[in-house]
């Protein structure tokens, strides 16, 4: 029933809360919608002979307190009293209505309705709501996830109770679920909720007052049902990162009252449907990465509400309609990484708040439009790899808020215009002259790109103290002067490079005071001196190239403490003297070229540490002695050079045999080894080692032997050196014995294999599987290690067994099978194998969580490095479920373990603690 009503203003002033007006309007169906505010307040009761306060105010909606209590609602002008109890408010509330209307205390409201229960009318829209979302939890996957725990009815044994929090016959105080003071459903936002399934069963026709939708960052599949349109009041719809495939369907169109529609980041393919352009409320619209395809419709241009326009990482084609030049409010465009042809529409002079404008990657051609110089705002246009052709336009000058211009990859041509702020590379090195001196007019330049063009002269000094400037690459041009003039006090600068130019000088202290400075590449000029120590200071710098110059002196030590370098460049040079040790500290170093200087020395063992390396070129230098046995760690290293050094002695076996780990040294060809007259190995094209006879084999201590045929012997093992048996001596004791593979028996040396047995059986710590003793035999080589019943202890926790494993048996596991392959390296030895366990706790971050958990913590492990700091990790996610719950005292020394492990897997490896201080920590718990 439609009722019109004409309700006098009321004032309601109530305990903590401010004046509410009303004002007259139109309403249709419950109290609520009919505009009438009621608000709890002093109450005198006729019969009830008592005076309560009540604090609160409720909007045509109210609920319970206490078991039994009293309110006062004025309607009308009028207090209306009523009692409360069960149900609560929404009882009082209807009998308040009730009386106010029978007693015609509304005027202009029907009499006629009697004792009618407005504001259980409200009941129509919770109880179908409730139904609709009840029924599409069921259609999930998880329905039984955490996040909707709250999304049921309450049992039939309710009782107003603390353990029924957040749960209620209406959705309103549902996770997620927000409604208006009628009880109807105006916001579903389940962001980031773990949800998984579709959005067929899902009712929308059930939620007329819907207007707000986000389930962003979800599991959600299949096509965008296109009953969708029927949300008449939406206003905000985000589906953006799930796995909704198929079209946008074009009911989408008839949701006119939406202003923000986000469906970013599916698998979305088909056209944009033309009906997007009868969404005249419209402000915001992101369809970027899907894989859209077709042209830009052109009823787009009917937007005129439109700031944002996301398009981007599509396959949209054809060319851009000028009827977009319509959209004056715009603010943003992003519509590169497409296929869109044809010319940029000269209309875009029109979107004068326009600050962003990227087209980039697409096949644009045509000239610039010199209309482009009217948009005084613009501070990005990006429209690099086109095929655009002709003159820059001068009017681009006007662009004074200009701060980011790309014109690179194109097939533009002339020179650049005098005074411009910010300029491009253009990819066919057609740009001539010199560089405006006024090139960070106001300083306000932060990215500045001219690389690979015919441009010559110095540049200007305006540049030196830019001090907004993040990134400058000027390569590839015929620019001049001295290289030390080139940057001052530029505290923001990032990125710069100045290779293949005609720069003189030599290099300034100043590059190294550059605290953001994180790539320098000046290779290929005419650079002369030495490399300063300050460089040390650059403790961000991640690429160092000085390659291709005339640099001489040592290389600085101070480079081993930058340890975030991950690229050092410095081949075809005159650097001399020895390598630094110190480069070994370069944890993250993936890419290292020395080559063409006149190094010499030996190589430092200490590359070996530098675990991450994947190309080392060390060539044409002046090196010698043996290649160090330490460089069989490099497990990643795929491009190796040591060609035309004065290298001496045999390739070391265990880095060039069938098990290095190292791809480089076991494929390794004579072309990355020739040049080398003392070099011998297994190598075509190098002459064979002859290796002196006489090996001492001389047991360091009496050891147990093990016959082929002795008793009771069970094979329990076979790791990466040898099978492990269970063996029963004539003592009765029971041993676990190694036997060591034929090919690692032949690589290890004698000498060097009884240092280490030496040392192994020196080392006494309870959390370490002793070494009892070995036999070394011409054919045979044995390690003989105490037996631990229980065996591997990945092993244990992926059975059932792991059961048995309390968290104090857990804490007791054992480290087996110590040094094995360190033995087996000739130039190692366990003091410093020992000193990189201290140096590096990330083995034991993840084998205590693998612990804890009871399996390996896989992908929780980048997040956990990621963001350590954050202090939001629930425990219950971290524990084995099939042990029983921790006691208070093992709880807390869980945390604390969890807690140690974490900083050990700290991303900074300078924040994470060292084994001495994480062993210290554990010890201070015991």
């Amino acid at each position: 029933m439609e009722v019109e009503m004409q309700a006098a203003v009321m004032k309601n002033t109530v305990a903590g809360f401010a004046e509410t007006d009303v004002g007259a309007g139109r309403v249709m169906g419950s109290a609520a919608e009919m505009g009438i505010m009621v608000a709890e307040g002093d109450c005198e009761w006729g019969g009830c002979g008592r005076r309560r306060r009540r604090s609160g105010a409720l909007n045509g909606n109210a609920t319970g307190g206490d078991a039994v209590s009293d309110s006062a609602w004025q309607l009308g002008g009028k207090e209306w009293c009523c009692g409360v109890s069960g149900d609560g408010g929404r009882d009082c509330a209807a009998e308040a209505a009730s009386r106010a209307v029978a007693e015609n205390a509304l005027p202009g409201f029907p009499a006629p309705l009697g004792y009618v229960d407005f504001f259980r009318q409200c009941s129509s829209y919770s109880n179908e709501e409730t139904q609709a979302l009840l029924k599409w939890k069921a259609s999930l996957h998880n329905q039984n996830h955490s996040s909707l725990l709250s999304w049921t009815l309450y049992p039939n044994n309710f009782t107003n109770s603390s353990t029924h929090l957040g749960t209620e016959a209406s959705p309103c105080k549902w996770y997620g679920i927000s409604c208006n003071h009628a009880g109807s459903v105006i916001r579903i936002n389940l962001t980031e909720s773990g949800l998984g399934g579709t959005l067929q069963a899902f009712s929308f026709s059930s939620f007329p007052n819907l207007a707000y939708v986000d389930v962003c960052i979800n599991n959600l599949s299949g096509p965008i049902p296109p009953q969708i349109g029927l949300l008449s009041k939406l206003k905000y719809l985000d589906l953006s990162t799930n796995q909704f495939s198929g079209g946008i369907p074009p009911e989408i169109g008839l949701l006119t009252n939406l202003e923000v529609l986000h469906l970013v980041q599916n698998q979305l393919n088909g056209s944009i449907p033309h009906e997007i352009g009868q969404l005249s409320s419209l402000y915001e619209l992101a369809l970027y990465t899907n894989q859209l395809e077709g042209s830009i419709p052109a009823s787009l241009g009917n937007l005129s509400n439109l700031a944002s326009l996301y398009l981007y990482e599509n396959q949209l084609s054809d060319s851009i309609p000028p009827e977009m030049g319509n959209l004056t409010n715009l603010v943003e465009i992003y519509s590169d990484t497409n296929n869109l042809t044809g010319p940029i529409p000269s209309t875009f002079g029109n979107l004068k708040r326009l600050t962003v404008l990227y087209l980039f990657n697409n096949r644009l051609s045509g000239h610039i439009p010199p209309e482009i110089g009217n948009l005084k705002s613009l501070q990005g246009l990006s429209l690099y790899g086109n095929n655009l052709s002709g003159p820059i336009p001068v009017s681009l000058c006007n662009l004074k808020s200009l701060v980011d211009l790309e014109l690179s990859e194109n097939q533009l041509n002339g020179s650049i215009p005098t005074s411009l702020v910010g300029c491009a590379r253009n990819g066919h090195k057609q740009l001539f002259g010199s560089l405006p001196e006024g090139i960070c007019q106001g300083g306000s330049l932060v990215r500045f790109t001219v690389s690979d063009n015919h441009l010559s002269g110095p540049i200007p000094k305006s540049l030196k103290n830019c001090r907004n400037l993040t990134r400058a690459l000027f390569q590839g041009n015929q620019l001049t002067g001295n290289i030390s003039e080139v940057v001052g006090d530029s505290p923001n600068l990032e990125y710069i490079d100045l290779s293949y130019n005609r720069f003189h000088g030599e290099l300034s202290h100043n590059w190294g005071r550059c605290p953001q400075l994180q790539r320098l590449e000046i290779a290929g000029n005419n650079i002369t001196g030495s490399i300063p120590e300050d460089f040390g200071i650059s403790t961000n710098l991640a690429l160092l190239d000085l390659s291709s110059n005339h640099l001489v002196g040592e290389i600085p030590k101070k480079l081993g403490s930058v340890t975030s370098l991950w690229k050092l460049i410095l081949n075809d040079n005159q650097l001399s003297g020895n390598i630094p040790p110190e480069l070994g500290s370069l944890s993250d170093l993936g890419y290292l070229d020395l080559s063409a200087n006149r190094l010499n020395g030996s190589i430092p063992e200490h590359l070996g540490d530098c675990l991450g390396l994947n190309y080392l070129n060390l060539s044409n230098n002046k090196l010698s002695h043996r290649i160090p046995v330490q460089l069989g760690k490099l497990n990643h290293l795929s491009q190796l050079d040591l060609s035309h050094n004065l290298l001496t002695g045999g390739i070391p076996p265990q880095i060039q045999g069938s098990h290095s780990h190292s791809n480089a040294f076991r494929n390794a060809t004579i072309e990355v080894l020739k040049g080398n007259k003392d070099l011998c190995g297994n190598v075509k094209g190098l002459q064979p080692c002859k290796y002196a006879s006489g090996v001492d084999q001389q047991p360091v201590k009496k050891s147990h032997k093990k016959r082929e045929n002795s008793r009771n012997r069970k094979k329990v093992r076979k790791g990466g050196h040898g099978s492990v048996y269970k063996a029963e001596l004539p003592s009765s004791n029971i041993v676990a014995v190694k036997k060591l593979h034929p090919s690692d028996t032949e690589m290890a040396n004698q000498k060097d294999f009884l240092n280490e047995i030496r040392a192994l059986t020196e080392i006494k710590h309870r959390n370490m599987v002793k070494l009892l003793g070995f036999c070394s035999h011409p054919r045979h080589m044995f390690l003989v290690y105490e037996y631990l019943e229980r065996g591997s202890l990945a092993t244990i926790l992926s059975r059932e067994e792991a059961k048995k494993l309390g968290w104090a048996t857990r804490y007791e596991a054992h480290i087996s099978d110590f040094g094995t392959a360190k033995l087996l390296k000739l130039d190692s030895s366990i003091r410093a194998y020992l000193q990189h366990i201290r140096i590096s706790c990330t083995s034991f971050g993840v084998i205590a969580l693998e612990v804890i958990k009871g399996r390996h913590p896989g992908d929780q492990i980048l997040s956990l490095s990621v963001s350590p700091e954050k202090d939001n990790i629930a425990l219950e996610d971290m524990l084995d479920p099939r042990l029983p719950p921790l006691t208070p005292q093992d709880e807390e020394k869980v945390i604390a373990i969890i807690k140690l492990a974490t900083a050990c897997l700290n991303a900074n490896p300078q924040s994470r603690p060292t084994m001495q201080i994480v062993s210290q920590m554990l010890s201070q718990r015991k």
